[in-house]
């Protein structure tokens, strides 16, 4: 250490009873001919680091470490195979940026600066180009050690969730692709679970009907005051045979008015059942489906053949 090189950062580890091994952070400063020296606890840090470098072996996982005072840029084993770039590099803090896309960097590197300004975590999931090309999406953790108010280092994590997030953007697809078939024949979905005898309905559903938006889970009762007075009991008797059928197969049929609505329309319901350890339905999933229109269709065509009949 001298004029030239004034500070310098170490970390030294020691035996030491009863922690087995302590670790002790150095920063040496010199000045006016003199060195002075700040330490820092860093047993359980190390501890967690080591223990992070483990995992990162055996997951898609990576650990790395910043260091805000001399910019030095830690990577382990895990960090460097997720982004597919040759661990003999040497890390710097604008390497590891060059990975996101441009449009993405600003943003990656205000995280940081957010963190040491503010002495807060920070989580964030983005996309990533590998040194290989490969895109991938990672999830990043950071956590700041605070020294006499300053942000000293920042211990952060990567994991690769590129499987995970593909998969749930897959969901995302398909559920948007149910919702617009659904939308398409005039349906709504709904969960009901027979033991409470409480209907979770979807907003389509809520909507089509009346119910409703501000709940998410109605009881049955209410929603039989919407069928019709002339269908009701055969509704019900339906209902009930179905749930005593094994058949995990549902079928029921009535008239059910809106509540801005006194017109009644037709709607058929379609759904699926599960059954307990004793064989008894706890849980049926389905659709109701307006078919007011083809009924009334089918009806005219009836109405229209009888004239045709009498005419003959």
């Amino acid at each position: 250490i001298n004029e030239t090189n004034s500070i310098i950062n170490a970390t030294f580890r020691f035996p030491s009873d009863p922690k087995g091994i302590m670790s002790l952070k150095l920063e040496f400063i010199y000045e006016d001919g003199f060195i002075y020296a700040t330490g820092i606890d860093a047993t359980e840090e190390n501890k967690e680091h080591r223990a992070l470098q483990v995992i990162s072996k055996l997951t898609k996982t990576g650990a790395w470490y910043f260091n805000p005072k001399n910019g030095n840029m830690y990577w382990s084993e895990g960090c460097y195979r997720i982004k597919e770039l040759d661990p003999k590099i040497p890390i710097t803090r604008e390497l590891g940026a060059s990975f996101y896309p441009k449009e993405s960097r600003p943003r990656m590197e205000n995280y940081l600066d957010t963190l040491i300004k503010t002495k807060q975590p920070y989580t964030y999931t983005e996309k990533i180009i590998t040194a290989k090309g490969v895109e991938k999406w990672v999830k990043v953790k950071a956590h700041p050690v605070v020294y006499n108010n300053d942000v000293v280092f920042v211990n952060g994590t990567i994991v690769d969730i590129t499987d995970r997030y593909k998969y749930i953007e897959r969901l995302k697809y398909n559920e948007e692709t149910k919702r617009l078939a659904l939308k398409g024949i005039k349906s709504g979905l709904f969960d009901h679970h027979l033991p409470e005898n409480v209907v979770f309905y979807s907003e389509d559903l809520k909507k089509m009907i009346g119910l409703p938006l501000d709940k998410d889970f109605i009881p049955e009762e209410d929603f039989r005051k919407l069928i019709h007075p002339k269908d009701v009991d055969q509704a019900l008797k339906r209902h009930s045979d179905n749930l005593k059928d094994k058949n995990p197969y549902y079928f029921n049929f009535y008239r059910l008015h809106h509540h801005n609505d006194k017109e009644y329309r037709h709607y058929e319901v379609y759904g699926f059942k599960t059954f307990d350890d004793e064989g008894k339905a706890f849980r049926l999933i389905g659709n109701l489906i307006d078919v007011d229109e083809k009924t009334r269709n089918e009806k005219l065509v009836k109405e229209s053949k009888k004239h045709l009949q009498a005419m003959i």
